[in-house]
């Protein structure tokens, strides 16, 4: 068996969050703050942003023609379900915060508030190239999801 450990490494100066540092917990955000945040993605590596302070909603719909087209399952396994989201803009406005391949990548707190672990705030997950606005689905909500899914209790992080 193989054990995994979540540490920060290889990251720019532009990521706060102290070299080797664990990610050991999950925040929960507020929906009127803005945060600094930091993701490292297999497309576009490191990147640093603001989740802005607007939480958003996408309806994903059964005729598929969402522009994120992401089934969050509940018990009843039906789409046209309105998910609360937030929106980060990357502090370079020539890449995307989450780049096609970057789905899934872990979003951290970047504030630079603990030197010795970190933050997770979430999950990016999509990104329009229109606005340049990635999204990213809050921890606490994907925790939620794994429990009524699971039927068990997530008892730590990680």
């Amino acid at each position: 068996m193989r054990k995994i450990r979540n540490l920060v490494t290889n990251a720019p100066s532009s990521v706060k969050i102290a070299r080797n540092a664990e990610i050991t917990g999950y925040q929960h955000l507020h929906p009127d703050k803005a945060y600094a945040v930091a993701k490292i993605g297999r497309t576009a590596g490191w990147t640093t942003g603001r989740v802005n302070a607007i939480g958003s909603t996408l309806c994903i719909r059964k005729d598929f023609a969402s522009v994120v087209p992401v089934e969050f399952k509940k018990n009843d396994n039906k789409f046209d379900d309105v998910i609360l989201v937030f929106g980060i803009l990357a502090d370079d406005d020539t890449v995307a915060f989450v780049a096609p391949g970057d789905s899934g990548s872990v979003v951290l707190l970047n504030d630079g508030s603990s030197k010795k672990e970190g933050v997770a705030l979430g999950l990016g997950f999509a990104g329009n190239s229109a606005t340049s606005m990635s999204y990213m689905m809050p921890m606490s909500h994907i925790i939620r999801d794994i429990e009524n899914i699971t039927g068990a209790k997530v008892m730590g992080f990680p």
